[in-house]
């Protein structure tokens, strides 16, 4: 396996970015979103290993947001299933 230095110099059009992320948030996506009281029974218990201390109850997800809003129901055509 050959080993590529990463060469910042060379193009001209190249962009380097990172974004941060809130402890909370990053836990509670690691964690298949779960919901704060969960987290923090995971940290009382001492059953995750390297999980900090969490500070803000709150975190705004989209991914749950959009999973529970409320959706219309499929409309039925009783028409094709009495044939």
């Amino acid at each position: 396996m050959e080993v590529c230095k990463l060469n910042v110099t060379r193009t001209r059009h190249q962009a380097l970015a990172s974004t941060t992320m809130s402890p909370e948030k990053l836990w509670h996506q690691r964690y298949g979103h779960s919901n704060h009281n969960d987290l923090m029974l995971l940290q009382i218990k001492s059953m995750v290993e390297g999980l900090p201390v969490m500070k803000n109850n709150h975190v705004e997800c989209k991914a749950c947001a959009l999973g529970k809003q409320h959706s219309e129901e499929f409309p039925i055509h009783e028409e094709k299933y009495l044939n």
